[in-house]
């Protein structure tokens, strides 16, 4: 197989993580562990002077490359796919190159029919004239089909870990919340939960603060803020607590669901359509969203006699996002 140039978002200098920047990375660790030779172009903006030069070095490295690829792999997000995938595209047709467009995260048809005609027209001439697109979540594959007939489903995945739970393991009532700390992901709804809730329950929150004024009423609540996780670190610490909670307005598939499911973590979820495709209700409950009482009854659904079957088919049901399975169909398509 000749070499495959990876378009994607890489480690920001800034030290700041996201669910695309991971889930590029661990594509770029799969490709390398199979002995793919890649080259990788990063699109991730924060790691150059500013935004003009980010496109041109982005263009430019992109053309200097393509004439020693077979194939071109753009993993993007919605702003990639205006600006970056049509110009990628037109070079790969000009070179005759196999190019494949994959999309992370789940917000597109919004972003999409809020965009302006020049923007949906580019964006559907790179949808009509890849090769093949890669959608995270069944939804959009079902919408986009119309497009390009060779639009599959790819989820989100992560590798299987060395460590896990026991799942016989009492139930502790201990409920972690991992991400960004911001408004969109049902922070001040987490807030309400912890002034609601018995206070047998223990609810941590682990991640970036955003919004500083959110720092304040965090203190101020009975939530406890244990700072930032080095990606290293998530898989063991997800390991000491019993639920997942994640109350967000809007997601794709979480890297985060996904890691806790590899643990055997159960699931407090709202019931967004992204997330109800990869959490059932053998291994999580959802709810709906900005709902805090609904949140709070899901909890409480959990006991000590039921635990042990949610915690076992949240295993079962990592098997779909096992990145060896989910980066071979990738692999196929090259």
């Amino acid at each position: 197989m000749k070499k495959i140039l990876l378009l994607g978002p890489k480690y920001s200098r800034s030290g700041e993580i996201g669910g695309i920047v991971v889930a590029f990375e661990l594509m770029c660790e799969v490709f390398k562990n199979a002995n793919i030779e890649t080259t990788i172009i990063d699109l991730n903006k924060g790691n150059y002077l500013h935004k003009l030069s980010a496109f041109i070095s982005i263009y430019t490295k992109t053309l200097l490359s393509l004439p020693f690829s077979s194939t071109v792999v753009l993993n993007g997000t919605v702003n990639d796919f205006k600006y970056i995938a049509p110009m990628v595209v037109f070079f790969s047709k000009i070179f005759n190159k196999k190019i494949i467009l994959r999309k992370f995260a789940g917000s597109f048809i919004e972003e999409y029919e809020r965009s302006s005609f020049i923007n949906k027209k580019m964006m559907d001439y790179a949808l009509i004239h890849s090769s093949v697109n890669f959608f995270e979540t069944k939804y959009l594959v079902s919408y986009l089909k119309k497009y390009n007939k060779n639009t599959v489903w790819l989820p989100n995945s992560r590798v299987k870990p060395l460590i896990s739970r026991e799942l016989e393991r009492p139930y502790l009532k201990k409920i972690i919340y991992l991400g960004h700390i911001r408004e969109e992901k049902g922070i001040y709804d987490l807030i309400e939960l912890s002034k609601k809730i018995d206070a047998s329950y223990c609810i941590d929150l682990y991640g970036a603060i955003i919004e500083e004024e959110l720092e304040e009423l965090i203190e101020n609540s009975l939530l406890h803020y244990r700072g930032e996780l080095l990606p290293d670190d998530v898989i063991s610490t997800l390991c000491n607590y019993d639920i997942l909670i994640l109350p967000s307005y809007r997601e794709g598939y979480p890297g985060v669901i996904i890691e806790a499911l590899s643990v055997g973590l159960p699931i407090v979820a709202t019931k967004l359509e992204s997330i109800s495709e990869i959490v059932d209700a053998q291994c999580g409950i959802l709810f709906e969203p900005k709902n805090v009482e609904a949140m709070k009854s899901a909890i409480e659904l959990f006991s000590v006699d039921n635990y042990c079957s949610y915690s076992t088919n949240a295993l079962k049901q990592f098997q779909l996002f096992d990145s060896h399975i989910v980066t071979q169909k990738l692999i196929e398509k090259l």
